[in-house]
């Protein structure tokens, strides 16, 4: 996928018949923590100022330097308007995301073991 090349991000995106998987990585501009919650803007109900706070941010060790994942389902009254999972690591000076719009509908704790593996799998091939 190269619609973001002309931003320094490079992308790959995967369908299967269950799953639309996308994978981004670029130069590290600010820290995981800083990446992760302004990606996880983008699906909290912009003028609900609580609604940042009702996202549940995982640290995740042993993925790259650093690293976190979300794992929501849509909830209006928590004013999370999609589903998301993500993860996000640093490994040197590339930040690495990981999207998933099939985890969020299992099991949360599954959903973040899959998204660590796969953290893994992929830190280990930048």
């Amino acid at each position: 996928e190269r619609s973001r090349e002309e931003y320094g991000i490079k992308a790959c995106i995967w369908e299967t018949g269950t799953d639309r998987f996308v994978q981004q990585q670029w130069t590290a501009k600010g820290s995981v923590d800083n990446e992760i919650r302004g990606l996880a803007s983008g699906f909290v109900e912009p003028f609900n100022s609580a609604a940042q706070n009702n996202i549940r941010y995982e640290t995740i060790a042993g993925v790259g330097e650093q690293a976190m994942a979300v794992v929501e389902t849509q909830d209006q009254k928590r004013g999370i308007l999609s589903d998301a999972a993500l993860l996000v690591a640093k490994h040197g000076d590339q930040i690495l995301e990981l999207q998933s719009q099939e985890l969020p509908h299992r099991k949360r704790a599954a959903a973040l073991q899959a998204l660590t593996a796969l953290g893994h799998e992929a830190v280990a091939r930048m």
